[in-house]
């Protein structure tokens, strides 16, 4: 992350704190998506578009919703093992967690109409899918130069005391963090200079889910041309925990001993959508696609509280201060999400003849079919512009603030976020009753000065017989970004924690065909 998406998130801290929880990073959280639930699209990286009979169509292209034969119910779980590296100015500090969450529930109900009809197959579908996963935790130690009540000090300069807001530099002058000895508001601190290094540490803990409640119909015309629509109600959960810690071990600063500042942010709220998509098969070989989905337009309440502790020893024996935030009552405010669009193709394939030979009886043809290899290679392309994401702050405030921080955030996506060109790419191969499956999937940053894409590579297996199916997935994927505690006025002096995460997931489905 570069110094200009540094400066565009510490600006976010300093202008309101009657809405302290929102920021461009939380466009992007609920902007990002994969619909790829099932084990099965997964494994071939999501590039599922074209192909359809698989019910994450539902929030992708509905038109696969035509490709069913036979209804079905579906249950897709998974456990996903995160290890993270932080290294804070050449310390490392690693750490790694696992959860276990629900990939889809969902139930398919398909037509066969009359030889008559045009509408050779349709199917209605409803579905719980999981198509956003926040839990993340890390953490890191290392001793540095620099102090968080550097920040407080910027946030309270030029205030009186009465003015600091709630959130941070009120806490830190109750708590006893800054104060005013002159009474001129220009505050100061224990720390002569911020140049003496100090340990810190902290914890992170993400937790929460995105889920679609999606309710969706598809048509097979013809076997030529599939159609589908869907309707979406995302529910979005995120729950964050953040604990930081300076310690001075080495009794370098006159009166400080120690400080702790803790963050909690609660965001609930629910939205909704709609997709359209259309399938269709030039050959019986290959099949093309196209999908939109309009924009998400979701209702958010944010729950924000901090907590100080500040621990100093002016006459002897160590004493302890505590300042917070209180409680205040929820926040609501809308977001909308980016339009989407998605093209595909896939190229359907068998290797190896099966015309019956004059004179072979019908158990060496079986047995021939049996080992005949035949599969799908298939990738889609999906486009997106994360700057047609918006803030909507004013629907239940008056607060002017709220309105400037609502413009400022509006404006800070028009020129830091960028599109995206997501491309997907997958292929399985199939024997008899089993299934092999591989795939790729490349997604750049949102933020326009971010050049780290996101890959992430899978594969799986899959087992057919009679009318159950089953499908195991793993996908691999490493990432980069940088995180700071605290922003700065003078960005030289931020605290950058660079994170090396490996995240493995492991999706099972089970399938039962009606």
């Amino acid at each position: 992350m570069t110094i200009k998406i540094f400066i565009t998130l510490g600006l976010m801290c300093v202008i309101s704190s009657a809405s302290i929880g929102q920021s461009i990073t939380e466009a992007v959280r609920y902007s990002v998506s994969d619909y790829a639930s099932t084990a099965r699209s997964i494994a071939v990286g999501g590039a599922f578009s074209s192909l359809g009979a698989d019910i994450s169509a539902v929030s992708s292209n509905p038109a696969g919703l035509g490709e069913y034969k036979y209804g079905e119910y579906v249950l897709s779980v998974g456990t996903s093992i995160l290890s993270n590296t932080a290294n804070l100015r050449g310390e490392l500090s690693s750490s790694s967690a696992a959860s276990f969450n629900l990939g889809v529930l969902g139930f398919v109900s398909t037509n066969r109409h009359r030889s008559s009809s045009a509408i050779t197959y349709s199917s209605f579908v409803i579905s719980l899918n999981k198509f956003l996963d926040f839990g993340e935790s890390f953490e890191y130690s290392a001793t540095t130069s620099g102090s968080i009540a550097e920040r407080f000090t910027e946030r309270a300069n030029g205030l009186s005391p009465g003015d600091l807001g709630s959130f941070e530099a009120g806490p830190a002058f109750d708590a006893g963090v800054i104060f005013d000895f002159d009474r001129d508001n220009f505050y100061e601190t224990d720390f002569n200079n911020f140049q003496v290094p100090v340990l810190k540490t902290q914890t992170v803990d993400r937790q929460g889910s995105g889920l679609e409640l999606a309710f969706g119909y598809g048509a097979n015309i013809n076997n030529k041309v599939s159609v589908g629509v869907s309707i979406g109600i995302p529910f979005f959960s995120f729950e964050e925990n953040k604990v930081y810690r300076e310690i001075d071990e080495s009794n370098r600063i006159d009166f400080f001993e120690n400080l702790e500042y803790t963050e909690f942010l609660e965001t609930s709220g629910a939205g909704f959508n709609a997709k359209l998509g259309v399938i269709i098969k030039p050959t019986k070989k290959l099949r093309v696609s196209l999908a939109g989905h309009s924009p998400s337009f979701m209702f958010l309440n944010d729950n924000f509280n901090t907590n100080l502790s500040y621990t100093f020893n002016d006459t002897g024996s160590p004493q302890t201060s505590i300042g917070s935030s209180g409680t205040f009552p929820p926040f609501q405010y809308g977001i909308t999400t980016p339009w989407r669009a998605i093209s595909g193709a896939a190229y359907m394939f068998s290797i190896g003849q099966l015309r019956q030979r004059r004179n072979e009886d019908d158990a060496k043809f079986a047995a021939r079919k049996r080992k005949q290899l035949r599969g799908f290679i298939s990738g889609e392309v999906e486009f997106l512009s994360y700057s047609h994401a918006s803030f909507n702050l004013t629907s239940n405030s008056n607060n002017p603030l709220d309105q400037i921080l609502e413009n400022d955030l509006n404006n800070q996506i028009d020129s830091d976020l960028g599109s995206a060109v997501i491309v997907k790419l997958g292929a399985e191969l199939a024997q008899n009753k089993l299934r092999y499956r591989a795939g790729i999937r490349y997604e750049p940053s949102a933020f326009k000065a971010v050049s780290n894409p996101n890959i992430t590579f899978s594969g799986g297996l899959g087992y057919r017989k009679g009318r159950i199916f089953l499908d195991l997935a793993g996908s691999f994927n490493l990432a980069e970004q940088v995180y700071s505690p605290y922003f700065l006025i003078n960005d030289a002096n931020n605290q950058r924690v660079n994170l090396e995460q490996q995240r493995i997931n492991i999706d099972f489905t089970l399938g039962y065909k009606l």
